[in-house]
């Protein structure tokens, strides 16, 4: 059923979920549901009784609190990768699927705890799923209309789920989706919003608000979990987000460059001294859409790095947007941790955006039309490769003996008839 409007402000809720009415910046046509709705019909789960019971954890948005990406005790590696086989799927409901410009319905990360596997869409709904059959447990409705970007996912400590819409972050019962607290008056207009997963520590959630245009920074805040409050807010000197190259600067650095350049690397430092002078049409490389765009891992002494080549060429003098065709190709790397030196570097077809993953002596990702690889962590060669139901824009998880893939990018770029969903590959 759907929850009435709340005034604005904290709100603890007991009993029915529910959740305030929030002001979404970029989100038109918001609809908030206290509780399961009837008159939607929920994902739909097909599953596999042949392949192997999906089974392992993947508790933080990058595998662990040091972010590393290696899928610590996970069985699948190139003695078995070929034996992967699609446990289940569980589709989105037709009526939550959300397709932003270039972005379609889902971009987080999963996380598996306890034999459950928690999943947010960019509409900011939150599924509970069995792990091993991809039954709906719990569904929390919020169904935002998303013009642009969204929040990537949710967090999991103690017991409670953190999430967020674009202005709002909540916390739910992981065993019943119920809302423990919702907190709405944490970011000013001029402030960005939230799209970029949660983490949870030591009794904190930590959050990053981004901003897509101009050379305003994001905000960076901390949460006491338990009640929702404000605990620091700072100020970021650059944007918090994807590490996309603009004139003004860019999201992330590199001491050494991954994937394709050009001149435009020098135009941040030229204009922080004000000698950067340019004319259309320019050309940036990485562009708007292009460089690291996806999380990486570590593993041994060494650093796997996506990135994406896509220039961007400006026609006339305006700040670039980003022409997002998916069409562009990409790299996957092996840095040296100590040296930064390159071990290896493939070329792949299509933007990586599946993060890179570690599993044994494989690394993982998957390719923006629809694919998921895997390459030789020594060589680099790509020795597996399956084609998804749709196309992908989201990190993968690696828990165990399977591989969580949520296929939820835009059709177009992938197989006809594919729709938003979240699916498990399993081997014995």
């Amino acid at each position: 059923m759907v929850g009435p409007a709340r005034p604005a402000g904290r709100e603890r809720a007991t009993g029915t979920r529910k959740i305030v009415w929030p002001s979404l910046i970029l989100a038109v046509g918001v609809v908030l549901a206290g509780c399961t709705s009837t008159s939607t019909p929920a994902g739909s789960t097909a599953t596999n009784p042949k392949a192997a019971k999906p089974a392992g954890s993947w508790l933080y948005p990058n595998g662990n609190l040091d972010n590393t990406r290696d899928a610590a005790g996970a069985a699948i590696s190139s003695a078995n990768v070929a034996g992967l086989q699609q446990a289940w799927t569980f589709k989105l409901p037709p009526s939550l699927v959300t397709s932003g410009p270039g972005f379609g319905s889902l971009a987080a990360t999963p996380i598996v705890a306890n034999g459950v596997v928690y999943l947010q869409d960019l509409g900011d709904n939150v599924y509970a799923l069995a792990l091993a059959t991809g039954k709906l447990q719990w569904e929390y409705r919020v169904s935002s209309k998303i013009v642009e970007g969204g929040p990537n996912g949710v967090a999991l400590a103690g017991g409670v789920l953190y999430g967020d819409t674009t202005s709002t972050v909540f916390a739910l019962s992981a065993a019943t989706g119920k809302a423990i607290w919702v907190d709405r008056d944490l970011l000013s207009s001029a402030q960005g919003t939230f799209g970029i997963q949660p983490l949870v520590a030591n009794g904190r959630i930590y959050l990053a608000s981004s901003i897509g245009t101009g050379p305003t920074g994001g905000i960076l805040l901390a949460l006491n979990a338990a009640t929702g409050k404000l605990v620091w807010k700072f100020n970021t000197v650059v944007p918090a987000s994807n590490g996309a190259q603009t004139p003004y600067g860019s999201g992330g650095a590199w001491e050494t460059p991954v994937g394709e350049h050009s001149t435009s690397d020098n135009y941040p430092l030229e204009a922080m001294e004000h000698k950067l002078t340019l004319t259309a049409p320019y050309t940036i490389l990485p562009g708007s859409l292009g460089g690291v765009l996806s999380n990486l891992a570590v593993a041994g002494n060494t650093v796997y790095v996506a990135t994406v080549d896509q220039q961007f060429t400006l026609a006339k003098m305006s700040y670039p947007l980003g022409a997002q065709d998916g069409r562009g190709a990409g790299e996957i790397e092996a840095l040296n941790l100590t040296t930064g030196k390159v071990e290896w570097d493939t070329k792949v077809p299509a933007y990586p955006l599946g993060a890179a993953t570690v599993s044994n002596d494989l690394v993982f990702t998957t390719l923006y039309t629809g694919v998921l690889i895997a390459l030789d962590r020594t060589t680099g060669a790509v020795v597996y490769q399956r084609k998804l139901p749709t196309s992908a824009n989201a990190p993968i998880a690696i828990a165990g003996n399977s591989i969580l893939v949520p296929a939820g990018g835009p059709s177009v770029f992938g197989p006809k008839g594919g729709s938003p969903q979240l699916v498990v590959y399993t081997v014995r």
